[in-house]
């Protein structure tokens, strides 16, 4: 059966035709089916049709979304009969669930926009409008694609905006932009739709167009499809590098001359290519073909098919995205042994801010929500198989832990810089191109169901104990133990993470327990180094629409009414142009609480992520990854570890990196594999030195006496026990004449007569630069390097590192490493560089040649069996005290090029009382102060708690004069081990795990799957325990993405990972 109806159209927005709908069965068996691509057609008939027969003043429709309104909470948890309190029975379902559907529309003749509500007949098979709502006149739903695209076909029909390219060389088939929502103006009425059109340049069909920024902005009136006006940002000038626009940094009027009004010239745009597309770069003036050879393929398989089941409907299979939200994750449960326990009814990104810094017109108004605004859903794509996703589909790591990560990427905004301007708010990525500093802020909407509905939020700061050292209850003053704050009632709603009390919080359940530690059932939220707020002022445009991001953790009770939840969007449900924060956003919710309890209810939360994008030029004209990871892990949820519920399975396919020739399996005792390639030839000492006799037992515990006795005693080591290998390459390159006959000193002092600045002798000790050592950091650079670690105080100095995403290089002495192997552990899990020291810290230049091979080689051999095979590629002399002599042999033997420094804080003499810590800090700020010319390499000590703190304390201040903060490899690019040409990005090939063991010990294990950083992906693990889970994934988006999808936003592209209780496992899933 059909029907046609004959509807008021605009040319472009509706179809001119008859639209004919075909009556279908449409059978909906899941509470949370998404919208398919059928329904949507069938709904935006069913609309259609009512406004045709009703009108409502309606001349046409433009549809912004559709989405599913998902059923009440209860009835949804009774229809899969999860229960509202693990160990009851689920609630019976009384009443049929309905199917039913929301959508916003604009009316682009009369400019005013409606919503709609919908519910689906399913014994006529037809969609029926419940009602239509006239919005507000200042209320707009979100752009569309279409709306989007447009704005390109927009200014290229303005004679004007073509008259001003042609002025600066642009022609019209080379001109393009981006459309960008107008943000933050009250020039204009509120009432219509409008665009700020970013404009840019294009010299070929694919060239890189931010490479070529114009110097206006064109907005538009969408419904219109006609320019209106042209804003004319001002730029900075002269020694002052003030604002050119006499009115500083506000926004002209409209009846005035805003070209006139903002003080400046015009500005041809930057025509030099800067591309990522390898044929227009080859094309390049300057280009130069890279010599580094590509990464092997990394192929990662199961023959024997995955270890868990798929069943009907969206459990483990997500068929698309939310419009607004992108991946949505419904329902997550365990199946505990048959006993079904509730985790998360429903766990989503809500929303996102992204500021930009520049104060100046218009940037100010630049501060886009990608959700509300736009909606992530709407531009997702799917990931490659082979390339965005390695393997199979799913990957299962057993964890029990839900994790929640973000990658960003993708090609930064950039705005054009006049000649000789210094911007204040951005960086210089190319000759006239400022990539403008800013931040993107997350809002993650968490609905727990930790054991039922009857949650509450529990805050928990790490205090040290209040009894002083030496008291009765704290003697050696080493006490610390968690403090509980919990969130009862909406004054204590809104908090902050506070790193200092490395403030955490759960959600627990008050009426269940651990069956030993008596503690509620819970689940903890890790997010270090995520949290984040906005930098703007107090009072700015941006914090009056986006309340949201002004504070880390939001508590409320969810609110459901008759379309759903009423507490789903924390900047409203309507964002597009608004100028303060709508009566639907999340401060007003909190205030709504005031009469209300937050104990053991139905809670939810809004966490509020992300980072602060200061750019560089290595994120032109393509952004590495950066990354935020949010984790909700269990605590006093489980008995014990959950994965020891699976059978445990050995790879027998596993095989090393190398079969041959570089000794990995000729006769060495395999610790984990070697990556990429040597830099040495497999006949160089280097390759060589560091295998171990052939031996089929396991290796001793780390820790262990038996590992203990496999190195040298905690004093200088004995040359005469060496391996006879290493003696054999010193006598080699005596042979050769490569070490030169230098004297030996006593204790670092040369025999009368000797010149150690000589270019005979030259001792770095007293300042002498020999060609390869390295003395100074780049310009604008500074290299983090500490040394004579690992120590006790290590770890608060690590924790720092990895809060900061500050990679370092730590220069080990071989005696610690020896003492603190899990200290080291950390620094090499945390990805920080790995370098040599020696193994006692002596002068070197006073020992035989045997007896340097011995210090250098034991320290090598020692953090080689702890890293898998890792050999240093770097070298710090103790005290600096290194000669000719003992370059040579620390070049020649072992490949190790030697890293001095150009300024010391003198750090290391705070154990003798000759310095204070606020002296170190002192000369540390000294040296910031200097010109940025040559870099810094700041000689820092991670020996006392003292030294470790004046670097905790002194880093903000690095990061505020704009010193660019690396490890020692990554200022100059190169890799920080000899034997692993693809080390500095991360990727690990069959590494060495070390863990603890039942008596505290360290045992090596290797492990039996392969990571890596560039592909995301996680060892397979097979075996189904008891525990079985389900996770189900609500979206309205028709593209079929079986666990897998992507999305630009902004000109960058957002990588997510959840990882989900399955099975007894963990579902890993991926989205880019």
């Amino acid at each position: 059966m059909s029907t046609t109806v004959k509807i008021p159209v605009e040319s472009g927005i509706l179809p001119v035709e008859n639209v004919k709908l075909d009556k279908r069965d449409v059978t909906v068996t899941h509470p949370l089916d998404p919208l398919t691509p059928d329904e949507l057609k069938d709904i935006s008939f069913a609309i259609r049709s009512h406004v045709a027969e009703h009108h409502h003043g309606i001349k046409a429709a433009k549809f912004a979304n559709c989405s599913m309104i998902a059923p009440p909470k209860r009835d949804v948890l009774a229809a899969l009969g999860i229960p509202l309190e693990t160990g009851k029975p689920p609630e019976m379902l009384k009443k049929k669930l309905l199917r039913r559907a929301e959508a916003d529309f604009v009316d682009p003749v009369e400019g005013n926009s409606y919503y709609v509500t919908l519910t689906l007949d399913d014994q006529k098979a037809v969609w029926v409008v419940d009602g239509i709502t006239k919005l507000p006149e200042a209320v707009q739903p979100n752009l569309t694609i279409e709306e989007l695209l447009g704005c390109v076909d927009i200014i290229k029909a303005d004679a004007n905006v073509i008259k001003l390219a042609a002025e600066v060389g642009i022609a019209p088939d080379q001109l393009f932009c981006d459309g960008w929502v107008i943000g933050w103006d009250d020039r204009f009425p509120m009432n219509k739709r409008y665009q700020q059109c970013l404009l840019y340049a294009r010299t070929s069909p694919h060239d890189n167009l931010y490479a070529h920024p114009l110097d206006f902005i064109p907005v538009i009136d969408i419904n219109a499809k006609k320019v209106i006006h042209i804003d004319w940002p001002a730029c900075r000038v002269g020694t002052t590098n003030k604002v050119s626009a006499p009115a500083g940094t506000g926004p002209p009027a409209l009846n005035g001359d805003s070209f006139k009004l903002s003080g400046r010239e015009r500005i041809p745009p930057p025509m030099q290519n800067v591309n990522y597309l390898p044929d227009l770069m080859a094309a390049e003036p300057n280009y130069t073909k890279s010599t580094i050879e590509p990464l092997k393929p990394l192929h990662i398989v199961q023959p024997e098919g995955v270890s868990f089941r798929m069943v009907e409907h969206n459990v483990l299979e997500w068929q698309g995205f939310g419009y607004r939200q992108g991946l949505i994750l419904s329902t997550i449960t365990y199946n505990d042994a048959g006993e079904i326990r509730p985790i998360m009814y429903r766990l989503c990104l809500a929303e996102m801010i992204v500021p930009y810094g520049a104060p100046a017109h218009p940037h100010a108004r630049k501060h886009v929500f990608d959700f509300g605004e736009y909606g992530v859903g709407i531009g997702t794509n799917e990931l490659s198989l082979g390339c965005d996703c390695v393997g199979d589909i799913h990957y299962l790591p057993a964890n029990g832990t839900i994790e929640f990560e973000i990658k960003l990427t993708g090609i930064v905004n950039t705005y054009i810089l006049a000649k000789g301007e210094i911007p204040n708010h951005g960086i210089q990525v190319s000759p006239g191109v400022n990539a403008q500093f800013h931040q993107h802020i997350f809002s993650l909407r968490v609905d727990p169901m930790v054991d039922g509905l009857q949650n509450t939020v529990v805050q928990t700061d790490i205090v040290c104990d209040e009894g002083p050292m030496g008291s009765e209850e704290n003697y050696a003053g080493n006490g610390f133990m968690p403090i509980d704050l919990r969130i009862t009632k909406n004054t204590l709603a809104i908090q902050d993470y506070d790193s200092e009390m490395d403030r955490r919080w759960r959600i627990v359940n008050p009426n269940k327990r651990h069956y030993s530690s008596s503690k509620e059932s819970s689940y903890v939220i890790m997010a270090d180094g995520a949290w984040v707020v906005l930098k703007s002022a107090k009072g700015s445009w941006v914090r009056q629409r986006a309340a949201f991001a002004e504070h880390h953790i939001w508590v409320m009770k969810d609110v459901e009414g008759k379309n759903g939840s009423e507490r789903q969007w924390p900047a409203g449900r309507y964002v597009l142009q608004t100028r303060a924060n709508p009566p639907d956003s999340i401060g007003n919710w909190v205030a709504e609480d005031a009469n209300e309890s937050l104990e053991a209810t139905d809670v939810i939360m809004f966490l509020t992520m992300g980072k602060t994008h200061i750019t560089r030029p290595e994120d032109f004209p393509v952004m590495p990854s950066e990354h935020l990871r949010v984790t909700f892990k269990p605590q006093n949820f489980f008995d014990r570890n959950p994965s020891l519920h699976i059978a445990s399975s050995m790879d027998e396919k596993s095989v090393t990196a190398f079969e041959t020739g570089h000794g990995v399996n000729e006769d060495h005792v395999e610790r984990g594999g070697l990556l990429g390639r040597w830099y040495h030839e497999p006949d160089h000492h280097s390759a060589r030195l560091f295998r171990r006799a052939a031996n089929t037992t396991t290796p001793p515990a780390v820790g262990s006496t038996a590992w203990d006795n496999l190195y040298p005693g905690y004093s200088t080591p004995d040359p005469t026990t060496m391996p006879a290998l290493w003696m054999q390459a010193l006598q080699t390159v005596e042979a050769q004449g490569l070490i030169p006959n230098i004297t030996q000193t006593n204790a670092g002092v040369y025999p009368a007569g000797v010149d150690p600045t000589s270019q005979e002798i030259c001792n770095a000790a007293v300042q002498c630069v020999a060609p390869g050592d390295i003395w100074n950091a780049p310009d604008g650079m500074l290299g983090v390097s500490f040394d004579d670690g690992p120590t006790q105080y290590s770890p608060v100095l690590y924790d720092f590192l990895k809060s900061q995403n500050q990679t370092a290089t730590h220069f080990f002495i071989g005696i610690n490493i020896k003492t603190n192997p899990t200290v080291f552990a950390q620094a090499f899990d945390n990805g920080d560089e790995i370098a040599c020291h020696t193994w006692s810290h002596p002068w070197m230049t006073s020992l035989t040649n045997a007896q340097i091979v011995a210090e250098l080689g034991w320290t090598m051999q020692l953090i080689s069996d702890l890293t898998g095979g890792r050999l240093p590629r770097y070298w710090r002399p103790p005290m600096g005290d290194s000669d000719n002599r003992v370059r040579a042999i620390a070049q020649h033997i072992f490949g190790l090029q030697q890293v001095d420094w150009n300024q010391d804080t003198a750090d290391w003499t705070l154990g003798e009382n000759k310095i204070t810590v606020p002296q170190i800090e002192a000369e540390i700020a000294k040296f910031l102060d200097l010109p940025k010319s040559p870099g810094l390499i700041i000689l820092e000590h991670e020996l006392y708690a003292g030294t470790v703190q004046a670097f905790i304390d002194s880093y903000p201040l690095m990061k505020s004069k704009g010193w660019d903060t690396r490890s020692i490899g990554n200022l100059f690019g190169a890799t920080p081990y000899q034997n692993s040409a693809n080390d500095a990005n991360g990727t690990t090939v069959y590494s060495q795990n070390l863990i603890l063991n039942a008596t505290g010990t360290i045992s090596g294990l290797p492990t039996s799957g392969v990571t890596s950083a560039s592909s995301t992906v996680a060892a397979a693990v097979t075996g189904v325990g008891s525990g079985t889970g389900t996770a189900a994934a609500a979206a309205t988006s028709t593209t079929k993405s079986s666990g897998q999808g992507r999305y630009d936003v902004g000109g960058l592209v957002y990588k997510c990972l959840f990882v989900i209780p399955l099975i007894g496992l963990a579902h890993l899933i991926t989205f880019a």
